[in-house]
């Protein structure tokens, strides 16, 4: 009987032994998975945003409002073209006279009555 008893403990202590062992790595497992899951959610989250930005403001582009990149250097450029079309619509018309802007502190400025 006492041998019975010692086979038993024996088997209870490397049972008990295994299932530590079998929970330990069901655990490592969980944290791996967990750690894996929630990078991939990151990375779902972030490229969804992306993309989410990226379809609204092409659609604002296109359909709401025509965005250029270069619309202040189009609007300078503009000013300029209406002046000088301005000072040809006027030298057209028989204004062939200079008006100068007013006084300036160079040579040019020296030259204007």
């Amino acid at each position: 009987m006492a041998a019975s008893r010692a086979v038993a403990t024996d088997l209870k202590q490397r049972v008990d032994a295994l299932v530590r062992s079998a929970n330990e790595n069901i655990a490592r497992a969980a944290d791996a998975m967990g750690a894996n899951l929630l990078n991939n959610t990151l990375w779902f989250v972030v490229v969804s945003v992306a993309i989410v930005l990226l379809a609204t403001l092409l659609s604002y582009r296109f359909v709401v409002r025509d965005i250029s990149l270069i619309q202040p250097a189009a609007r300078h450029l503009q000013h300029h073209e209406r002046r000088l079309l301005g000072s040809g619509t006027r030298a057209a018309a028989g204004a062939h006279r200079p008006r100068p802007a007013g006084r300036r502190p160079d040579e040019s400025g020296d030259q204007c009555p």
